[in-house]
């Protein structure tokens, strides 16, 4: 079992790879690219996909895919990672609202028909004074919003008043 290698110059092997590289987009995948230009140098294809993967990473081709990302990459992931979890956050505080609001659709939606366009009016507004004026709202120690409004600006009141 004698193991025959030929020996590829570090030019033609570069060279190699920046067609690989220049040249995917012509091919229906890397591989079809791969197997083409690798018989054209003189090399098998296994070995020109070796070489591609050992220039995509610099700790060599044990890191190849996922794991030999740049520190660049690393940071640009970890950045929208967190812009993804900032999002899912924002996300979350305006759903609450507009389900509350969808609730008050749910009024217009009970009586199937309304004689006139200003009852539908008055069913509305008869529901944002039950929101705002009586619904007891727990994250503001169940209370009505309208009060735990005029709370908070006669607090500043008298934080003004102290000063």
């Amino acid at each position: 079992m004698n193991k025959t290698t030929n020996k590829v110059s570090p030019e033609v092997r570069e060279r190699a790879v920046r067609m690989v590289d220049h040249h995917r987009a012509d091919y229906g995948s890397e591989w079809a690219a791969i197997t083409s230009i690798a018989g054209k140098i003189g090399c098998t294809a296994e070995t020109l996909r070796r070489w591609c993967r050992e220039e995509a990473s610099p700790k060599g081709p044990w890191l190849a895919g996922p794991a030999a990302q740049t520190a660049n990459d690393r940071d640009r992931l970890k950045l929208l990672e967190r812009e993804v979890k900032e999002l899912h956050g924002a996300n979350e505080i305006l759903r609450k609202p507009v389900l509350s609001f969808v609730e008050g659709a749910e009024v217009i939606w009970r009586q199937r028909s309304w004689p006139s366009a200003s009852s539908v009016e008055m069913a509305i507004l008869r529901w944002v004074d039950w929101f705002n004026n009586q619904r007891l709202f727990g994250p503001i120690g169940y209370i009505p919003p309208a009060e735990a409004k005029a709370n908070y600006y006669a607090a500043l009141e008298n934080l003004d008043m102290v000063a």
